[in-house]
């Protein structure tokens, strides 16, 4: 949660020191029998900082239960108003996808604002899928397994705003597509070698197949680094809101580039610090759907600066 980090910076803006060490942990449990797990750290050296994070999401669809794992790693480096930093990704969705992505950034700041952007580079592979489809001139209707990927390019833009009773950010990431590159073996032919499907129609047929267990549930319960989004924009403001408590407003929307679906996350949180090391956080959430329930979520999660 983005927000969240600004707000544990509000609460901590009295604590200067040189380094820092912070570790969270927490859950998230929706209404649609599903879960969600993540934990992360913090390292500031000097002028350099290094973070990771995990996520674990298990949650239930028409079809199947299903599950996906997204790890983030980073490394910034500051050089004052300017700072650089690179960053690696890996993700899955359970019988549905693999992704590795390497992104790399650079962060301005001007008075009160901070500009930042981000390019990614992300190879995404679909699980073997089977397909029944018309394979054109020469083979016609065909029966058999599709083993798809695809190479993307993400480019995000973000501002954040530091006034002296809230904070705010701004964000959209929009993402460029090659066409799916799919081996395709023939049940009419198993034992020979599998022949290349690549092209926008037939490449993104076999690739939608491969994809619909999951279409139509682009949720907070799916981390959106691990969906095929065409494009994510996302905002958000912390303020104090009484005595010890601070918390704020999150606002999310998801458009998929294979189906096209649309879907909006909206989220509630309230953080307060418990004494010099601990910060607990308090969340509430909405994520609406086509294809599945709507989702409602709670969520809890503990940090510790060390």
């Amino acid at each position: 949660m983005l927000a969240s980090g600004l707000a544990l910076h509000i609460a901590s803006a009295d604590e200067t020191t040189a380094d820092r060490r912070s570790v969270f942990a927490g859950v998230e449990i929706g209404n649609t029998d599903t879960h969600r797990l993540l934990a992360g750290a913090v390292l500031e050296w000097r002028r350099w900082e290094i973070d990771a994070q995990l996520a674990r999401a298990e949650f239930a669809l028409p079809d199947l239960d299903a599950s996906s794992t997204l790890v983030d790693a980073g490394l910034q480096r500051d050089f004052g108003r300017f700072s650089l930093g690179m960053g690696v990704r890996r993700g899955e969705l359970q019988d549905v996808s693999r992704i590795s992505g390497l992104n790399v950034g650079a962060t301005y700041e001007i008075d009160t604002a901070r500009l930042s952007m981000e390019i990614e580079s992300r190879d995404t592979k679909l699980e073997p899928t089977p397909f029944a489809d018309d394979l054109g001139p020469g083979l016609g209707f065909q029966t058999g397994t599709s083993r798809c990927q695809v190479d993307s390019m993400g480019y995000q833009a973000r501002v954040d705003l530091n006034r002296p009773t809230w904070l705010g950010f701004l964000s959209f990431k929009t993402y460029d597509y090659r066409a799916f590159d799919c081996a395709i073996t023939l049940s009419s032919a198993p034992g020979g070698p599998p022949s290349q499907a690549r092209g926008r129609a037939l490449g993104r047929r076999l690739g939608r197949q491969a994809l619909d267990p999951v279409a139509g549930f682009a949720s907070r319960l799916i981390p959106r680094e691990a969906m095929l989004l065409d494009w994510s924009a996302a905002l958000g403001a912390t303020l104090p809101i009484h005595a010890q408590w601070i918390g704020g407003a999150e606002l999310y929307r998801d458009v998929e580039s294979v189906g096209g679906g649309a879907y909006d996350t909206a989220l509630l949180f309230a953080s307060r610090r418990l004494n010099d090391t601990w910060t607990m956080e308090l969340s509430l959430g909405f994520s609406d759907a086509e294809d599945v329930a709507d989702t409602t979520f709670a969520g809890f999660r503990m940090s510790a600066d060390l």
